[in-house]
């Protein structure tokens, strides 16, 4: 289970975004699982309430925000307020 925070700058739009985005995956299949996504920014900029989908890579679970048109002019980005964890229950 996973919870985190990004921070992206967009230079040229000069535009800041936040996202909070969390969900589970497991190891050994390509999916995702209780995702979610939250959007923290100046309403109307291009970059705010883009799509942010879960998917895979091929090799590793991904999270992509925006799409395939989304272009970002020199964007710096910061992960941050990971929460990871796992826990079972036991009798």
């Amino acid at each position: 289970m996973m919870r985190f925070t990004v921070d992206i700058y967009d230079y040229t739009t000069d535009n800041t975004v936040t996202y909070i985005i969390g969900g589970y995956n497991y190891s050994d299949t390509p999916q995702w699982y209780n995702m979610s996504a939250q959007c923290i920014s100046k309403w109307g900029t291009d970059k705010s309430n883009l799509d942010v989908r879960f998917g895979h890579d091929g090799s590793k679970c991904a999270i992509y925000i925006g799409s395939a048109n989304t272009v970002w002019s020199y964007p710096q980005v910061v992960i941050r307020d990971v929460l990871v964890g796992y826990g079972q229950a036991s009798n």
